[in-house]
């Protein structure tokens, strides 16, 4: 109504630029994370771990399925198991950040042998503002979205009413502010200026509860692309 039925395009084609964005980079991460978790497989054939195999892989057997879900109630199972994947790595990332194992003085267990970036605080400042921190606003563009999805979560709200789907919505809203805060926080706590955009990747490859925390990423990712795409 806002544009008229002459000029809807305009909003259908934003929607879809937007979630093209939004699949494109789920699809990285996805490649990123299993080909970190399958490098070390002898059973795997090496083209099959390469991250645009996975990207290929993951994109015809796994998310076209997916997408093709209409009911999003159906994925009410898999959202708890996505739930819990995103807060045991909350939970390893803050415990990381606090059990020493990462550190520079004395030297933590996953540091010694130099295998991963070392941590680097030179540039550490509460205060710093510049054009870098535009990442971190392109992040919460991203982080926050859902918008668009709104009408399928109407209709998947149980006793759906204004006031329920606005209590619902804001409570998660304020969830996800805490874990991403969380994170973030206890990220750049534990690497610096020496995290990477996918922080698991600054993990040591021997660190188990950092492998299993890509692999509950990972399938958090997958339990959730239905929902942004």
């Amino acid at each position: 109504k806002a544009f008229g039925p002459h000029k809807a395009f305009i909003v259908d084609s934003m929607v879809f630029i937007q979630t093209f964005i939004s699949c494109t980079i789920y699809l990285g991460l996805v490649g990123d994370l299993f080909s970190a978790l399958l490098q070390h497989t002898r059973w795997i054939p090496a083209i099959l771990i390469r991250r645009n195999s996975i990207i290929l892989i993951a994109a015809t057997c796994i998310f076209w399925p997916l997408n093709m879900i209409q009911d999003l109630s159906k994925l009410a199972f898999t959202s708890i198991l996505g739930l819990i994947a995103i807060l045991y790595t909350v939970f390893f990332v803050t415990f990381r950040s606090l059990d020493g194992s990462y550190s520079l003085n004395p030297p933590g267990v996953f540091v010694k042998d130099g295998v991963i970036d070392l941590p680097n605080f030179a540039k550490s400042t509460m205060w710093n503002f510049d054009l870098n921190s535009l990442v971190l606003m392109a992040n919460l563009g991203l982080a926050f979205i859902a918008h668009y999805n709104a009408t399928s979560f109407w209709t998947s709200l149980a006793n759906a009413t204004s006031e329920r789907f606005t209590k619902v919505s804001l409570w998660a809203y304020f969830v996800l502010a805490v874990l991403y805060t969380t994170v973030m926080c206890a990220g750049y706590a534990t690497f610096g200026d020496s995290c990477k955009g996918n922080l698991l990747l600054n993990y040591h490859p021997s660190d188990v509860l950092s492998t299993m925390a890509r692999l509950a990423t990972g399938f958090s990712i997958i339990f959730g692309f239905p929902l942004v795409s």
